[in-house]
């Protein structure tokens, strides 16, 4: 009953002096309005990012290898020195000793200059088989892609960048084009759409021009491959895969240290990323969440300051000094109360808006509202305690006489 009393009372003390309160409430409803709707968009942010990584490279991985050398005075290093052809030719029989690898790509990136109709290109050559195509999720737009009948034929296949920058150097048709890398002239033979990117390939599809392991092998005899791309089975555990991964290559190439990178490795990584970014925003939100608490101490500190005689009289016909400090502590509370109630509700509106606008599945962090709500309440009780308290301190008889 006494709590009805309170509540009451703060409701009518607040009603008397609206424009205080309101602006009062507004300081809290920015503030939790900013902490849930950046912390939701951060969770949408991280749904949608992961979403795109699932659908490019889920069931990927890639392996790097370094050789490693023993030095007979007991110095250990490791260089890194890429296996040559003839171990990229033993990888592509890694899905035959491997049942859950349905796939491999080495890959190959050579330092040489490329040139269409003089003109020099600014590409880089990615020497890698067939299987890259499905690895790398490309689509042509005109021709075909590299194939195992091209193995000693100088064909290529160039991203929609080089396209671009040819047509810029008069070409007319793609396909069918001579492009010269190094001393070797390469038929254009297909011509890649925009490529949207692959966490595992570090290089830009769009600006590559690429060409068979073999071609590249009978041309540049002493080149090294970069990293394998491997395809696994969709039902494949991924920590099992990279053990007996680890296990094959430590049984079939024991001077070799490999470093496996799975689609499961990064998605903990983004998603550890992601969550502290997301908590950060919620943190800046947070910073206008503390300017609406002292905004709820100023306003009440102006209302101690014009209710001296009322607390004066309050206190000389009997009333306690908790009384008056929970009189004014339930004003501080209901003000970040309603502020915060407010607040979740424009965040919400807010976060539905910004998923509309950039076509994102609109999620909310149920943690950030019950957060952002209790933190509101907290905010007020905080922020109306010294007020409250210093009401309840002042002495009635010095009140009275004063006013």
């Amino acid at each position: 009953m006494m709590w009805q009393f309170y509540w009451r009372e703060a409701l009518n003390n607040l009603w008397l002096s609206k424009l205080r309160s309101v602006l009062a409430i507004v300081g809290i409803l920015v503030g939790a309005a900013a902490v849930v709707t950046l912390v939701s968009i951060g969770e949408m942010a991280k749904y949608k990012a992961l979403e795109e990584f699932k659908t490019l490279g889920m069931n990927l991985a890639s392996l790097t290898v370094n050789q490693h050398i023993d030095f007979s005075n007991g110095i250990d290093m490791t260089h890194t020195l890429i296996p040559d052809y003839n171990y990229a030719e033993k990888m592509l029989q890694l899905p035959d000793a491997i049942s859950n690898i349905q796939n491999v790509a080495p890959v190959s990136t050579l330092s040489l200059p490329a040139f269409f109709k003089g003109k020099k290109l600014d590409a880089p050559i990615v020497a890698t088989t067939e299987a890259y195509q499905t690895l790398a999720n490309l689509t042509l737009i005109q021709g075909r892609f590299l194939n195992q009948l091209d193995r000693d034929n100088y064909f290529c296949v160039i991203g929609s960048d080089i396209a671009e920058k040819m047509r810029a150097n008069g070409a007319i048709q793609l396909v069918g084009s001579e492009i010269q890398l190094g001393n070797a002239y390469f038929t254009v033979i297909g011509v890649a759409a925009p490529w949207v990117g692959n966490t595992f390939i570090s290089n830009n599809v769009n600006s590559d021009i690429l060409i068979s392991l073999s071609a590249a092998h009978n041309f540049v005899p002493t080149f090294y491959v970069d990293t394998i791309l491997l395809k696994l089975a969709p039902n494949a555990d991924p920590d099992a895969m990279e053990q007996q991964i680890a296990h094959y290559f430590s049984a079939q190439f024991p001077s070799l240290d490999v470093t496996i990178k799975t689609g499961k490795q990064l998605i903990q990584s983004m998603t550890h990323q992601k969550n502290i970014f997301t908590w950060m925003l919620g943190m800046i939100g947070s910073i206008a969440l503390l300017v609406g608490g002292i905004g709820i101490m100023n306003v009440m500190l102006v209302s101690v300051s014009e209710r001296r005689r009322e607390i004066g009289i309050r206190l000389a016909v009997g009333a306690k000094q908790i009384d008056i400090q929970l009189m004014f502590l339930f004003e501080a509370v209901m003000l970040a109360l309603v502020g915060g109630v407010l607040g979740i509700v424009i965040a919400l509106i807010i976060t539905d808006v910004v998923a509309n606008f950039l076509a994102w599945p609109f999620m909310f962090s149920g943690m950030a509202i019950v957060i952002g709500f209790f933190v509101s309440v907290l905010t007020g009780v905080f922020f109306g305690i010294y007020p409250a308290y210093q009401a309840s301190k002042l002495n009635p008889i010095d009140v009275l006489r004063s006013e």
